[in-house]
Protein backbone atom coordinates (compact mmCIF):
# COMPACT_ATOMS: atom_id res chain seq x y z
CA UNK A 1 0.00 0.00 0.00
CA UNK A 2 2.83 2.38 0.85
CA UNK A 3 4.47 1.67 -2.53
CA UNK A 4 1.29 2.50 -4.42
CA UNK A 5 0.97 5.77 -2.48
CA UNK A 6 4.57 6.63 -3.33
CA UNK A 7 4.02 5.67 -6.96
CA UNK A 8 0.93 7.89 -7.13
CA UNK A 9 2.89 10.74 -5.54
CA UNK A 10 5.73 10.33 -8.05
CA UNK A 11 3.23 10.24 -10.90
CA UNK A 12 1.66 13.50 -9.70
CA UNK A 13 5.14 15.01 -9.22
CA UNK A 14 6.07 14.18 -12.84
CA UNK A 15 2.80 15.74 -14.05
CA UNK A 16 3.39 18.80 -11.83
CA UNK A 17 6.87 19.08 -13.33
CA UNK A 18 5.36 19.84 -16.73
CA UNK A 19 4.23 23.14 -15.21
CA UNK A 20 7.05 23.69 -12.71
CA UNK A 21 10.17 21.82 -13.93
CA UNK A 22 12.33 20.19 -11.30
CA UNK A 23 15.57 22.05 -10.80
CA UNK A 24 14.17 25.36 -12.01
CA UNK A 25 10.64 25.92 -10.76
CA UNK A 26 10.72 29.51 -12.08
CA UNK A 27 10.73 28.28 -15.64
CA UNK A 28 7.82 26.44 -17.11
CA UNK A 29 4.54 28.27 -16.70
CA UNK A 30 6.12 31.26 -14.94
CA UNK A 31 8.44 31.74 -17.90
CA UNK A 32 5.50 31.32 -20.27
CA UNK A 33 3.66 34.16 -18.57
CA UNK A 34 6.60 36.48 -19.14
CA UNK A 35 6.80 35.48 -22.82
CA UNK A 36 3.06 35.96 -23.26
CA UNK A 37 3.18 39.40 -21.65
CA UNK A 38 6.06 40.48 -23.87
CA UNK A 39 4.18 39.27 -26.94
CA UNK A 40 1.01 41.11 -25.86
CA UNK A 41 2.92 44.35 -25.20
CA UNK A 42 4.09 44.39 -28.83
CA UNK A 43 0.57 44.22 -30.29
CA UNK A 44 -0.76 47.60 -31.39
CA UNK A 45 -4.17 46.56 -32.67
CA UNK A 46 -6.62 46.87 -29.75
CA UNK A 47 -8.91 43.99 -30.79
CA UNK A 48 -6.00 41.66 -31.48
CA UNK A 49 -4.47 42.62 -28.12
CA UNK A 50 -7.73 41.81 -26.31
CA UNK A 51 -7.95 38.45 -28.08
CA UNK A 52 -4.39 37.58 -27.06
CA UNK A 53 -5.03 38.71 -23.47
CA UNK A 54 -8.14 36.53 -23.24
CA UNK A 55 -6.34 33.57 -24.79
CA UNK A 56 -3.36 33.90 -22.43
CA UNK A 57 -5.61 34.32 -19.39
CA UNK A 58 -7.64 31.25 -20.30
CA UNK A 59 -4.49 29.20 -20.97
CA UNK A 60 -2.88 30.16 -17.67
CA UNK A 61 -6.01 29.59 -15.62
CA UNK A 62 -6.28 26.11 -17.12
CA UNK A 63 -2.58 25.42 -16.46
CA UNK A 64 -2.93 26.67 -12.89
CA UNK A 65 -5.92 24.43 -12.30
CA UNK A 66 -4.10 21.36 -13.65
CA UNK A 67 -0.94 22.11 -11.67
CA UNK A 68 -3.00 22.69 -8.50
CA UNK A 69 -4.78 19.35 -9.00
CA UNK A 70 -1.45 17.51 -9.34
CA UNK A 71 -0.02 19.35 -6.31
CA UNK A 72 -2.88 18.46 -3.98
CA UNK A 73 -3.62 14.97 -5.35
CA UNK A 74 0.05 14.07 -4.95
CA UNK A 75 0.34 15.76 -1.56
CA UNK A 76 3.52 17.33 -2.88
CA UNK A 77 3.91 19.44 0.25
CA UNK A 78 4.87 16.17 1.98
CA UNK A 79 7.98 15.97 -0.21
CA UNK A 80 8.92 19.62 0.32
CA UNK A 81 7.51 21.12 -2.87
CA UNK A 82 6.69 24.65 -1.82
CA UNK A 83 3.18 25.84 -2.57
CA UNK A 84 4.23 29.47 -2.14
CA UNK A 85 7.19 29.20 -4.52
CA UNK A 86 5.17 27.48 -7.24
CA UNK A 87 1.40 27.85 -7.27
CA UNK A 88 1.47 30.92 -5.04
CA UNK A 89 3.66 32.80 -7.53
CA UNK A 90 1.65 31.53 -10.48
CA UNK A 91 -1.58 32.80 -8.95
CA UNK A 92 -0.13 36.29 -8.58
Amino acid sequence: MVDSKKEKQQEELRAFGRYFPEGNRREGVLGEIKKDLEKIKKINDHEKKLQEINFALSKHRTNESHARTHYFNGKLNEINISHEDTLGKYSK
